[in-house]
């Protein structure tokens, strides 16, 4: 399912992505995320346009890299606040919340952002994905346009974290 490749060439592919107009997006994976087959973290970058999928694999999540083709892809900056904001979609608030709880505990999350092309969407929307590390349940928000309100915060308060869960 996947081409593994470095950290280099995984940055190197999304860039690549980005320049020529191909629809593709990116996943980081933590080690109990359910979609990841090793015990390590994974970037994961999907080039629809081809149909690939391509994961780096390493012992720490690659959160400057998340960050970076954040910015590029969505326009979203974590560095702007992460306070919940009115115009959130209720579902989207009922994520952020949670998210909330888990860092007010210390406990590390990790959420997704799928579009409707993505290879683990089936739904045809925008769905940002919360896995809850204590309930082990999934807290979803679907959309028909991209959720970039809803991604500004979940996202800031995603990289508030040192790691993810």
């Amino acid at each position: 399912m996947f081409i593994e490749v470095d950290k280099k060439s995984i940055k190197k592919i999304a860039l690549d992505c980005q320049s020529r107009g191909a629809t593709w997006h990116y996943h980081l994976f933590s080690p109990t995320c359910r979609f990841n087959t090793k015990s390590q973290f994974g970037f994961v970058v999907e080039d629809r346009t081809n149909n690939t999928m391509y994961i780096s694999y390493s012992s720490k999540p690659m959160m400057e890299l998340g960050k970076e083709l954040l910015a590029l892809l969505h326009n979203v900056d974590v560095k702007k606040s992460n306070t919940m904001e009115s115009n959130l979609s209720p579902s989207s608030m009922l994520i952020a919340k949670r998210a909330q709880e888990l860092i007010s505990k210390g406990a590390l999350w990790h959420h997704h952002m799928f579009p409707p092309s993505c290879a683990y969407n089936d739904t045809g929307k925008w769905k940002i994905a919360l896995e809850d590390p204590e309930t082990h349940t999934i807290l979803e928000s679907l959309s028909a346009d991209v959720p970039t309100s809803d991604l500004q915060v979940i996202e800031s308060l995603y990289y508030s974290q040192t790691s993810i869960g």
